[in-house]
C-alpha cells in the first residue's frame, strides 16, 4: 500500500507557519522520511463564504506548493488532489502540469476532477453546466499538447492552428491521470483513458453537496473496483487503474490496530493508494505526528512510490504513437514514414502480411476511405529498450465516423523497433482489435 499525506492546511484558518515555504518544505521531507510516498494538495482558488461555513476549507494553489514540495524531496510523488479542469484553459493546464513534472523529475501525478461548487464556477466565469463537456475537453487536449506537436483543435471556447507546448513532460508517455469521484461516468474516464481511480466517501447527506454518487460500505466499493478493472481489460489496457482512498472511521494513532485492519482489507479489494491527513497548529508538531505515523503504521504496511518512467528513449518511441494517430486523422498516410522502416512488415487484424511502406500507406488509406472522422488515441504504453531495438506493447481507442454511426474500436499494438539515423521507426507490427 502507498500513502499519499493530505498537506496538514485543509482547515480553515491553518497556521501561517504551515503557510510558508519553510513550512512546506518542513513538511514535505518529513512525510519522505516517514514513509510516505506522496504528498496532495487540493484545487479551491474562490470558495464561497457559505461553504466555508459548512463543511468548507482554505487551501493553497496545489502547482505552486507542490513545487516547493519538490524542492524539498528526493522521490515523493507530487499530486493534485484535485485540480478542476474546467477552471483552466486546457493548453494553460497542460504548460503548468508538465512543467512541474520537468522541474520535479517526473514524479507529477495529476489528479483531476470535474468539481462541483457551483459559486466557485460563477467567481471564475466558467458555466457550471458545461463541466463535463469541457472536463472532456480538456482531457483530449492535454493528450495532444503533452507530445510536443502541433495541435489543430476546435474547443468550446479557443482555437488552437498549429499550438505547440514545449518543454513536454518528462514522465513517460505523460504524467499519470487520477480521475476523482464516484459516478459511473468518472470510472467510465478511468476505464478509457486514466492511470488512477480517486473515489470519495460519500453518504446520503453528502451526494448533492458533492455531486457525486452515495459511497458508504467497503463492499461497494469493491464492487466498482471489480467493474473498473473488468471494463479496462476487456478495452485491452495493459494494466489495472490505481485506486486511491482513505480510511474514515479508525485513527491512526489513537486505533492503530482497527486503523490496519482497514488497510488490509482496502488492500484485498484492490486499492493501492490511501489518503490520510496529519494535522497540528506547527510545522513541529506535523511532523512529530508524522514520524509517529510512520512508526506505528507506515514502517508495517507502507511502500514507497515507484521511480518515475522518464528514459528518454521510450518518450521517443511513444511519441511515434502520437505522430501515427495524428497522420491518421489528418489523413496525411505519406506521413507514415516518420513512423515505420521502409520495410516494414504489418498485421492488421485479419489482415496481412503487409510489406513495404508503400503497401501500408494504401492500406490505411483504403481502409479510411469510407471512414468520415477519426479520432485515434494510444493511453497506454510499455517500452522495453536493448541498445538500438525496441519492443513496446500499446493498448489504443479509435473513435470511427462511419456511414451507419459511430464507432469504437479498441486493442492493442504490438511493435518492433530500430533505431535509425532519424530516430526510432517501427519494422514489425502486430494490430489486434478487441
Amino acid at each position: 500500500m502507498h500513502f499519499s499525506l493530505t498537506y496538514p492546511t485543509v482547515m480553515l484558518d491553518p497556521p501561517e507557519e504551515l503557510l510558508t515555504a519553510e513550512g512546506v518544505g518542513a513538511v514535505a521531507a518529513a512525510a519522505e522520511e516517514a514513509g510516505f510516498a506522496g504528498i496532495a494538495y487540493p484545487e479551491h482558488p474562490a470558495t464561497p463564504q457559505s461553504w466555508r461555513d459548512g463543511a468548507g476549507h482554505d487551501s493553497v494553489d496545489p502547482f505552486l506548493a507542490l513545487t516547493v514540495a519538490a524542492t524539498a524531496t528526493a522521490g515523493l510523488r507530487l499530486l493534485t488532489f484535485l485540480a478542476v479542469v474546467p477552471y483552466q484553459n486546457p493548453f494553460r493546464l497542460a504548460k503548468t502540469a508538465a512543467t512541474l513534472d520537468r522541474l520535479s523529475g517526473g514524479r507529477l501525478t495529476l489528479g483531476v476532477g470535474t468539481g462541483y461548487l457551483e459559486g466557485e464556477f460563477a467567481a471564475l466565469g466558467v458555466d457550471f453546466a458545461e463541466r463535463n463537456a469541457l472536463f472532456d475537453e480538456a482531457m483530449e487536449v492535454l493528450r495532444l499538447a503533452w507530445t510536443g506537436q502541433p495541435v489543430d483543435y476546435a474547443g468550446r471556447s479557443f482555437t488552437a492552428a498549429g499550438t505547440v507546448s514545449r518543454p513536454t513532460p518528462v514522465a513517460c508517455p505523460q504524467p499519470p491521470i487520477w480521475i476523482g469521484g464516484n459516478s459511473r461516468l468518472t470510472r467510465r474516464r478511468v476505464a478509457q483513458l486514466a492511470q488512477g481511480w480517486a473515489p470519495v466517501p460519500t453518504d446520503s447527506a453528502q451526494v448533492q453537496r458533492r455531486r457525486t454518487a452515495q459511497l458508504e460500505t467497503t463492499d461497494q466499493l469493491a464492487t466498482w473496483i471489480r467493474e473498473l478493472q473488468e471494463e479496462r481489460e476487456q478495452l485491452g489496457r495493459l494494466g489495472p487503474a490505481d485506486v486511491m482512498y482513505m480510511v474514515t472511521d479508525a485513527d491512526p494513532l489513537i486505533e492503530t490496530d482497527r486503523y490496519l485492519e482497514r488497510v488490509h482489507q482496502l488492500a484485498a479489494i484492490g486499492v493501492t493508494w490511501l489518503s490520510l491527513g496529519v494535522r497540528g497548529r506547527s510545522v513541529a508538531e506535523v511532523t512529530d505526528r508524522l514520524a509517529e505515523v510512520g512508526e506505528r503504521v507506515l514502517a508495517r504496511v507502507a511502500a514507497r512510490a515507484a521511480p518515475p518512467r522518464t528514459d528518454a528513449d521510450s518518450r521517443a518511441v511513444a511519441a511515434l504513437y502520437a505522430t501515427y494517430a495524428d497522420a491518421l486523422d489528418r489523413r496525411e498516410f505519406e506521413r507514415l514514414a516518420e513512423v515505420f522502416t521502409a520495410d516494414v512488415t504489418a498485421r492488421y487484424g485479419d489482415r496481412g502480411p503487409i510489406s513495404g511502406l508503400p503497401a501500408l500507406v494504401e492500406y490505411m488509406r483504403s481502409s479510411h476511405a469510407d471512414v468520415a472522422g477519426t479520432r485515434h488515441r494510444v493511453v497506454d504504453v510499455e517500452v522495453t529498450v536493448s541498445g538500438d531495438t525496441a519492443t513496446s506493447t500499446a493498448a489504443k481507442r479509435n473513435d470511427l465516423e462511419l456511414p451507419d454511426g459511430p464507432a469504437v474500436v479498441t486493442g492493442r499494438y504490438t511493435d518492433e523497433l530500430v533505431r535509425t539515423p532519424d530516430g526510432w521507426r517501427i519494422r514489425r507490427r502486430r494490430s489486434t482489435h478487441s
